[in-house]
């Protein structure tokens, strides 16, 4: 289990995040602290009120997304991350298919039966994607998809099909983005707009505590 110490500490000029690591070894658990220092605080721990550098760097390490930025290659390429593979285009570009990865589950919360975080699927994705275009949530991001897809469809749980209006040759690029990192339905209904202090995704930290007091969204 790692975890991700957020404090908001109004005296100071920096805002530190401290990850926690703890590593099963036998019959002993080995703790190892990272001490990342940010410039400020962030505003949300919400992917849909993600718009700020500093939230995107807390959530980057909470949340996953379809895909990823190679960051070691030149210049940058983007592959798989919960994508078992890369998008495939139909020949007119306008059906885009995701085939999303078995076994990946989220975080342990108490918002899942038994606290046990249960397995990602398709419709993670969509429900995510609803949620940052319903205007009542005021999405800093609803302008990835508005006016470019038609419709999320999930025809297996492992399978993900965007319906495009017109090409979008920039899909795999916003698809590395934390605005569409899949949502759990359960940790939205549980924690409702404290889900910007309680996040759950399938990445590898969890936030152990957080004084984030902002309430859009």
């Amino acid at each position: 289990m790692r975890e991700i110490l957020i404090k908001n500490l109004a005296s100071f000029l920096l805002y530190p995040i401290i990850l926690v690591q703890v590593l099963a070894c036998t019959q002993k658990k080995l703790d190892t602290d990272l001490h990342i220092v940010l410039r400020e605080n962030p505003r949300s721990l919400d992917p849909i009120l993600s718009a700020d550098a500093v939230a995107t760097e807390a959530m980057g390490s909470v949340y996953e997304t379809l895909l990823q930025y190679h960051y070691f290659k030149r210049p940058y390429t983007v592959v798989p991350l919960l994508a078992e593979k890369m998008p495939e285009y139909s020949k007119d570009g306008l059906t885009v298919t995701v085939q999303i990865k078995k076994n990946i589950h989220f975080q342990d919360d108490p918002c899942f039966p038994n606290g046990k975080g249960r397995e990602l699927v398709a419709q993670d994705f969509i429900y995510g994607f609803n949620r940052l275009l319903d205007p009542k949530n005021m999405s800093e991001g609803a302008w990835i998809f508005e006016n470019k897809v038609s419709s999320f469809l999930a025809p297996t749980p492992y399978t993900l099909v965007f319906k495009l209006k017109k090409k979008y040759p920039q899909l795999n690029n916003v698809l590395t983005m934390v605005y569409t990192a899949p949502m759990a339905h359960e940790a939205i209904e549980k924690y409702g707009l404290e889900i910007i202090n309680h996040p759950v995704g399938t990445g590898a930290f969890i936030v152990k505590d957080t004084t984030i007091t902002s309430t859009t969204g």
